[in-house]
Order: structure tokens, then C-alpha cells, then sequence
């Protein structure tokens, strides 16, 4: 099959699809033409679109002649502008189909001359179903062997309730592994001083929907091609377990303060003491530390998802645990007027645990990390009384 990214794909790929006859299907299409002129053809291929995303995902291909569902030549369709087809296809898609699909890629492969090769990547959806709502019909498909289909009752039914578990099984599993990690059953035994950590999960909902996972000596080898390291780490050491691939970074006792583990589904857990500090003054969390090293990190994770093969949507938990009466540090937050003695304690975190609640993206490229993580940093600074992050100006925009 064609890889994910459909910039990679090239003219040797398609007459590979050729030479094997690889035939249409539950994961493929192809089409000799693109018609979109008519509410006809548009409802056609909205439906072609949605009933990949609904299903398993898979492609789109036009520009190829099929005979009896077995690609027979590559013919190429004709356009003088080849990014106007690309918005076109967009826009109709975006405004034609409810909910929205995400990542779903456009891309091309030179013919002849003004002639391209069309591909349409569409992930599988993990916030389904989707229908199509063109010209005032909502109608559902689904895809099999044979093509796409009408949705049964049933199987919208399972749809939906699928589409509600997933995100439910992702809040699960942060709250099961804190679980795990407080009660001394994390990946390699974990410093106790000082005894609060910061955990980061970076969730694709693709990873509850695998049939089988990624080899460890899988996971090993992509974190090397993207440079994965934990948190605030010049020197680490690494480890095959039954989870899957860890990284960790140890201090000169030999405890470990910072650990990075990529599970078998793709999940990653990135944990760390390093943001908490206990000084004569109590237990300081060091909120500009936490924001600097995720942002930095942050992309690493993203460039690991798309190696292994991750598809969106993505959710992504920050949490604090062992916490309690931590008092934020920051280069803005000590710039503020002095506190009244009164609220002082509004500054010094309340509950053991903090749970971020979680921001999803739906799609790797153009990924601005500063924008997505805004949320999560900002209920950190809720949680302390503060308003939002100080880190971010009025505007939302970052400052330096």
C-alpha cells in the first residue's frame, strides 16, 4: 500500500499499484476523472470521502483507468492550476461533510505536462460518524470489499457509541497510569525528592483502535531519527521493557528524575521532578521551566507519532501529582504586585493532584505548538490564581 504521506508518494508507487494489480476495495479507489462541476458528482465525492473515514481510511486516487476494479493505465487529470484544485476539493469537503474530517491530505504526483495524478489520503476518524450534508441530504457510509454503502441503523448505532469511547478510554488511561506512577509502580524506581512530578501524555486515538502494536526495537529506532530525550536531560539511558521502548535520566545517587516512555500503541509518557525544587521557603514549582522544556520537546513527540505511523486526532494531559502546597515560581508571576498576606495561600497549588484537562489536534502539519499548549498552561496558572498564562500577552501571543 501507499505510504501515509502523500508528498512521498511517487510515479514508482503508482506503477507498483499496476504491475500488482492491487483492485479497489475497502482501502482504495480509483477514479480516470475529477467531476465537481454538478451537486452530483460533489455528492459522489463526498460520499467516496466519508465512507473512508468512517470505515478504515484509505485513497482516493484520479487520473487512473480501472477495469473491473484493477487500476489498467495512469491517465492523468488535466489542470492549469493544480493549487485552485486543491482548495477547491478543500473547500467542498470542509463545507459538505459534518463533522469535520480531520487529516485528511491532498497531494500529487506529475504526469505530462499540465496532467497530474490526484491523491487523496482520508484517516480513518476517530470522532465520528460522518455524513454528508450537501444539498440538504444527511445521508451516512460506510465502505466494504464492494465500495461504499448506505449506513445501516445498527451500524450508526456502533459508530456512535465508538466514537464517544475512544476520547473516554484516552482520559482513562491518563488517569489509571498517575495511578500506577503514585503508588510506586512506575517504569524504574523514581526519586522522592523532591516527591512531586509533572507527567505529560501525548494520546492518538489511533492508538485504542491497533490491532496489534509497534515493536520495542520499532519504537527504539524512530526516537533515535527524531532525537526523543526526557524532560530536561543532557545524559540518558534507555531500556526495552514490557511496555515497550523507556528513556530515563538518573542523578548522581542513581534516582531517576525524569523518564520518557513510548508504549507499544503509540502513546507516550514523558514524567519529571525537575519542575519542583524544595528550598528553605517550602516546595517551589518553576512554571516558566515546565512551559520552556514542553515547548521545546513538544514537536520531538509530534515528528515521533508521524514516524511510527500515528494518525490524528491527538489528545495531549498534563498533569501534576504529589503537589500540595507548592508555591509557582516564574519570572512574570514574581513581577506582579505584592500579594495582600490574605491571598498569598492562593498562590500555592490546593490539590494533591492537578489534571489538565486535555487539548486535541487534529492534524500534524502547520502544528503551532505555543498555540495548542496555550490551554493547558493556562489552567496550570488558574490552578495558582492567576488569570492565565503570563508567559502569553493579552493577544494569546507568546512572549520572550
Amino acid at each position: 500500500m501507499l505510504p501515509a504521506d502523500v508528498s512521498k508518494i511517487t510515479m514508482k508507487d503508482l506503477e507498483s499499484l499496476m504491475s500488482a494489480q492491487v483492485p479497489e476495495g475497502q482501502r482504495i479507489e480509483y477514479k480516470e476523472k475529477i467531476e465537481l462541476d454538478k451537486e452530483s458528482g460533489k455528492k459522489e465525492f463526498l460520499a467516496d470521502i466519508s465512507s473512508f473515514a468512517n470505515t478504515a481510511g484509505g485513497w482516493i486516487i484520479f487520473g487512473i483507468w480501472e477495469e473491473g476494479g484493477c487500476p489498467k493505465d495512469i491517465v492523468g487529470v488535466e489542470t492549469d492550476d493544480v493549487d485552485a484544485l486543491y482548495q477547491r476539493m478543500d473547500n467542498i469537503i470542509q463545507s459538505g461533510i459534518s463533522p469535520r474530517i480531520p487529516g485528511i491530505s491532498i497531494g500529487k504526483v506529475e504526469f505530462s505536462g499540465s496532467k497530474y495524478v490526484i491523491l487523496i489520503h482520508v484517516p480513518r476518524s476517530y470522532c465520528g460518524p460522518h455524513m454528508v450534508t450537501l444539498g440538504g441530504e444527511y445521508r451516512f457510509y460506510a465502505r466494504n470489499n464492494s465500495g461504499k454503502y448506505p449506513m445501516t441503523v445498527d451500524e450508526l448505532r456502533l459508530a456512535f457509541t465508538f466514537s464517544e469511547t475512544i476520547a473516554e478510554k484516552a482520559r482513562k488511561f491518563r488517569k489509571e497510569r498517575l495511578a500506577t506512577i503514585s503508588s510506586g509502580e512506575a517504569p524504574l524506581p523514581l526519586s522522592s525528592s523532591p516527591p512531586s512530578w509533572f507527567v505529560m501524555h501525548v494520546v492518538p486515538y489511533s492508538a485504542f483502535a491497533l490491532s496489534r502494536g509497534y515493536s520495542a526495537e520499532y519504537l527504539s529506532r524512530c526516537s533515535q531519527s527524531v532525537s526523543l530525550k526526557p524532560f530536561y536531560s543532557r545524559r540518558w539511558d534507555s531500556l526495552y521493557n514490557a511496555d515497550g521502548f523507556l528513556l530515563y535520566s538518573q542523578d548522581k545517587n542513581g534516582r531517576v528524575y525524569s523518564y520518557l516512555q513510548l508504549f507499544r500503541n503509540g502513546i507516550i509518557e514523558a514524567a519529571t521532578s525537575s519542575f519542583f525544587e524544595i528550598t528553605q521557603e517550602g516546595l517551589l514549582f518553576s512554571i516558566d521551566t515546565l512551559e520552556e522544556e514542553v515547548l521545546k520537546d513538544f514537536p520531538r513527540y509530534c515528528s515521533f507519532l508521524q514516524e511510527v505511523g500515528a494518525e490524528t486526532p491527538v489528545a495531549v494531559f498534563l498533569s501534576l501529582f504529589n503537589a500540595r502546597g507548592c508555591t509557582i515560581r516564574g519570572k512574570r508571576a514574581l513581577s506582579l504586585p505584592a500579594i495582600p498576606p490574605a491571598l498569598v495561600e492562593t498562590q500555592t497549588l490546593r490539590q494533591d493532584t492537578l489534571l489538565v484537562p486535555e487539548v486535541v489536534f487534529e492534524r500534524y502539519e502547520g502544528l503551532v505548538s505555543e498555540n495548542i499548549l496555550k490551554p493547558c498552561f493556562d489552567v496550570v496558572w488558574n490552578a495558582f490564581g492567576f488569570p492565565r498564562s503570563l508567559n502569553y500577552d493579552d493577544s494569546g501571543r507568546r512572549g520572550k
